[in-house]
């Protein structure tokens, strides 16, 4: 998804990065001109307080989200740290969620072996160098399958291991494309 911001509005978001503000560490989008909730970041203020992928934000403090643009969301969901934000969410019926913010990070990237020689990456984020991060648990997952063993038992082969290093993100988007789909798409969910 994407949005215009104006010249103020950049200067306005750039300068809060380097401000005392903080969020509630949810990953948002648009939905039929609401608030939607993608998913909330693991272990942050919004996940601790209950918020589920697929909710929709009806009201952000008792304002209306319908029609307001992400950036504008983002205004009224950061705030000072330890304040508090009401938040009406629809699920299968309408709550009211009380969410702390505070600062938050993504987890690191994860990986995992399934049978048959499958290797499944789930990266949280590529932000702030979390893209080292994912490439590192990439490499790990290839020598996993190429020892055809499991993480653990690769470990002593994976450390010193440049056989399959990857030089950025996009080269390891690349790699997987090559191999089969990158990403699946979820259907909406039905309200």
């Amino acid at each position: 998804y994407s949005t215009y911001l104006t010249a103020d509005q950049v200067k306005d978001y750039r300068g809060n990065d380097k401000s005392n503000r903080v969020g509630i560490g949810a990953e948002l989008s648009q939905y039929s001109s609401f608030l939607y909730v993608v998913a909330p970041v693991k272990g942050s203020p919004a996940d601790q307080s209950g918020v589920r992928a697929g909710d929709i934000i009806e009201y952000i403090d008792g304002k209306a989200t319908r029609d307001i643009s992400l950036y504008d969301a983002r205004q009224l969901l950061n705030g000072a740290p330890g304040s508090e934000v009401k938040l009406r969410i629809l699920r299968t019926r309408a709550l009211t969620l009380t969410v702390k913010r505070g600062s938050f990070r993504a987890p690191a990237a994860e990986g995992h072996m399934e049978v048959g020689r499958i290797g499944v990456l789930r990266i949280n984020s590529l932000d702030n160098g979390e893209a080292a991060d994912a490439r590192a648990r990439l490499q790990d997952v290839f020598v996993a399958i190429r020892e055809h063993t499991t993480l653990d038992a690769s470990e002593p082969l994976r450390r010193g291991n440049h056989a399959h290093v990857l030089s950025s993100p996009q080269a390891m988007a690349m790699r997987l494309a090559a191999v089969g789909s990158m990403a699946t798409q979820l259907p909406m969910p039905t309200r």
